[in-house]
């Protein structure tokens, strides 16, 4: 725990503390909206989704590579201070904005290797109707 003994001796903590801040969820959550509030973060809204699919679809036009739209609307997040929602979310974006692109491959492999590498047991929203993100209308 070297990262954490350093970062304990900036703030003149135990290392030790950091079981008891962790053990208490509310906690690490209101920090995380204090630092998001702090440097202009907003958390991803079913609006967003939409604004996005909007600004990905012209872009579906020029490219046939998912994980290169994948790449270009997670810039895009970001260009935008928003927090990245889960992988599966920028995959039903890059489906809906391919979906207008009659030269897309339609077998595509899932675009998680321009986001992160799928987690085991993750639910591939890519392969089948999503039932864990009704509301971003994955499938």
């Amino acid at each position: 725990m070297p990262i954490l003994a350093f970062v304990a001796r900036q703030l003149d903590v135990s290392p030790a503390s950091w079981r008891d801040y962790a053990r208490r969820d509310e906690t690490r959550r209101t920090h995380l909206a204090d630092l998001s509030r702090r440097f202009g973060h907003r958390v991803f809204s079913r609006a967003d989704f939409h604004a996005l699919v909007a600004f990905a679809m012209p872009i579906a036009q020029t490219t046939t590579r998912p994980s290169r739209l994948a790449g270009i609307v997670i810039d895009e997040m970001r260009r935008r201070r928003l927090l990245l929602p889960p992988v599966t979310v920028v995959e039903a974006i890059v489906r809906r904005a391919l979906s207008v692109n009659p030269n897309a491959r339609r077998s595509t492999p899932s675009c998680r290797d321009a986001t992160t590498k799928a987690r085991p047991g993750s639910h591939g929203c890519a392969t089948r109707p999503c039932r864990r993100h009704p509301a971003m209308s994955c499938d």
